[in-house]
């Protein structure tokens, strides 16, 4: 009979049959296996903590004349009641209510970034043009 592993402990040595006022004679008991600690290990792995991921990776800009290259790395945060999605690489970000609604901001600053930045190219400081280059690195049209 194999062993069972450290954190099943059994009931103890509970009688097969036992005679009791609310179950009819004659009841057979079973032991089961309690997992200890199973309750704390789960608390502990969520308790104070968000299901926001640190990062994501945006993947699509679904957008119909622009897509990504490469994925693009976010960073995610929670900031008084607001999540910001933002690519400190290039230093653009996007903010919602929630994780999806961040993300789709972002995707929107993201589009209208390269669009005006594509649209004004010869009125472009040097900045701008340094964000242009980084941004076609990143982004292509379709």
């Amino acid at each position: 009979m194999s062993q069972a592993p450290a954190d099943v402990r059994s009931l103890g040595s509970v009688p097969d049959i036992f005679d009791h006022p609310r179950f009819p004679r004659r009841t057979l008991v079973v032991p089961v296996p309690v997992r200890v600690g199973a309750e704390e290990k789960f608390a502990n792995k969520f308790s104070g903590k968000s299901a926001t991921p640190a990062e994501i990776l945006l993947g699509c800009l679904n957008h119909p004349s622009l897509r990504l290259r490469k994925p693009i790395p976010l960073k995610i945060e929670r900031e008084e009641g607001h999540v910001v999605a933002a690519w400190l690489e290039l230093d653009e970000f996007g903010y919602g209510a929630y994780l999806t609604a961040a993300v789709e901001d972002f995707r929107q600053t993201l589009v209208e970034v390269y669009l005006g930045l594509e649209g004004d190219q010869e009125n472009l400081g040097p900045e701008l043009q340094a964000l242009w280059r980084s941004l076609q690195e990143w982004v292509v049209k379709k």
